[in-house]
């Protein structure tokens, strides 16, 4: 066979041929290609079945619902992730509120005695001359009216019960014995006006006890003294009328509790003694203790108006010339706009330090932490009422007690008449929670920079003077006259 013949079944039958050609070539070239094919359908396959992972892990996500603790696996989808959202808004939306209910009831009706005072008063015209004595005048009727709305009073004094008793002594001679003052009386005629001039005595001391709700006087409170020589700062301005605040709180419990009755038969019979201390200052960090282990003791002179600050002057403030907020804070600190000014470094809103006391509660930048220390005289079976009392106002704690019987007929030798039940000496400590939401709003820079507190902006007062105050509300004092809020 030629090649012409070749050639010519080749075209007789090119269909076949090319079959032939192309399976021959398949044969050979296919299997060097495959490999690659191979290996690409591999990648695709394994870029799919991590997305078939991604869906098996969607469909069991761990999921806790805003609000509860317990949690599941469940399917992320857009439905779930917009209802995610309207709950997590709706919980948002819920604690401002309760933010703002917290300090409406922290703050319930105090407000500032002199508004044109704080948080600054007016530069020039000589405000700082003028004010303070001013100030001081109303601090005083604001104790008056504390004392007032509790129904305060003391027993008579000596020379008045004398008096009266020589009085019902000559009547009791003239009507009784038919005797002057000057006959002399027989041995069972002493023991007789004896008799009655103690029972005169003791019904002056309850008649005198049916005038009052509680034994408590001014003096026991140690109100502020004012001295021209030494006038206060505008820290020690802000002590006084944060001092008020806090008696506030207290003749509240007591109203509450003795509910306008007279002393001989209510729980709270009197108030001996009563100081504060931490006021206006940050003594603990969070989480450490105070040199020793244990809560800082009061302050010597640490009654209410020294108030944990130096003797009483304006008492409590950070001192002139030292302490925090002048200088260089402890923990470091922050400068602030006004150059004599640095901000010292305030825990972390809600420290707590359980090595200061049981409540673990210390100033921070949420909110301040005042100690009240009393000693109260109580109905002996009123005490866990009175517990819960002041447990129940205004987020104060109990972190501290200490109970002592009194003897009664000791007690009405000094004219103190506590009526026919038993009673005790009831020592409280109690710390109160005063938040900065509201209080910063009055502090003076000074006081802002010594608690932690950033400065405010200047602002110029009610008159349009730089460096005043926004009124707040109408000047006054407590109840219902100016000072508390309506």
């Amino acid at each position: 066979m030629n090649v012409s013949s070749i050639l010519e079944w080749t075209k007789q039958y090119l269909a076949i041929v090319i079959c032939i050609v192309l399976a021959i070539a398949a044969i050979i070239v296919l299997p060097m290609f495959s490999s690659g094919w191979n290996d690409s359908v591999k990648d695709i396959a394994k870029s799919r079945n991590k997305y078939f992972g991604d869906i098996k892990r969607l469909q069991a996500t761990d999921f806790q619902v805003p609000g509860v603790s317990s949690s599941g696996t469940t399917v992320i989808n857009r439905q779930l992730l917009n209802r995610y959202s309207e709950i997590t808004n709706s919980i948002r939306e819920d604690s401002e509120a309760l933010k703002l209910r917290a300090r409406d009831h922290n703050r319930k009706s105090h407000d500032i005695l002199m508004p044109e005072l704080f948080p600054n008063p007016p530069e020039g015209g000589g405000a700082m001359e003028v004010l303070p004595k001013q100030f001081h005048e109303k601090v005083l009727e604001a104790y008056g009216e504390i004392l007032s709305s509790m129904n305060a009073g003391m027993p008579p004094a000596v020379a008045d019960v004398q008096s009266q008793l020589e009085a019902e002594r000559r009547q009791f001679l003239e009507q009784m014995m038919a005797k002057d003052e000057t006959d002399s009386l027989t041995e069972e005629e002493e023991q007789q006006l004896a008799q009655q001039m103690t029972w005169e005595r003791l019904e002056i001391y309850k008649d005198r006890a049916g005038e009052i709700g509680v034994y408590l006087s001014m003096d026991s409170l140690s109100p502020p003294r004012f001295d021209r020589s030494s006038p206060p700062t505008l820290e020690d301005l802000f002590g006084w009328q944060w001092r008020i605040w806090v008696l506030e709180e207290v003749a509240d419990v007591v109203r509450s509790l003795n509910e306008g009755r007279a002393e001989p038969v209510n729980p709270i019979k009197r108030i001996e003694h009563l100081h504060l201390s931490g006021l206006m200052e940050m003594t603990h960090a969070a989480g450490s203790a105070p040199p020793g282990g244990a809560p800082s003791p009061a302050p010597s002179g640490g009654r209410l108006g020294a108030g944990g600050g130096g003797p009483m002057r304006g008492g409590g403030g950070p001192s002139r010339g030292g302490g925090p907020g002048h200088g260089a804070p402890s923990g470091g600190g922050k400068a602030s706009s006004s150059p004599e000014l640095t901000v010292a470094s305030a825990p972390p809103a809600g420290s707590t330090n359980f090595d200061v006391s049981l409540s673990g509660r210390i100033s921070n930048a949420l909110y301040d932490v005042v100690n009240i220390h009393l000693t109260l005289v109580v109905e002996t079976r009123a005490v866990p009422d009175i517990l819960d009392a002041f447990a129940k106002q205004n987020f104060m704690n109990v972190i501290d007690l200490r109970i002592t019987p009194v003897d009664a007929f000791d007690a009405i030798r000094e004219g103190y008449f506590y009526g026919g039940e038993n009673v005790a000496s009831l020592e409280l400590t109690l710390d109160t929670i005063w938040l900065r939401s509201w209080t910063s709003t009055f502090m003076p820079d000074v006081v802002r920079a010594s608690l932690g507190v950033p400065l405010a902006p200047k602002q110029g007062n009610a008159s349009g003077g730089p460096g005043g105050a926004q009124p707040a509300g109408p000047p006054g004092r407590p109840g219902t006259g100016p000072g508390r809020r309506p």
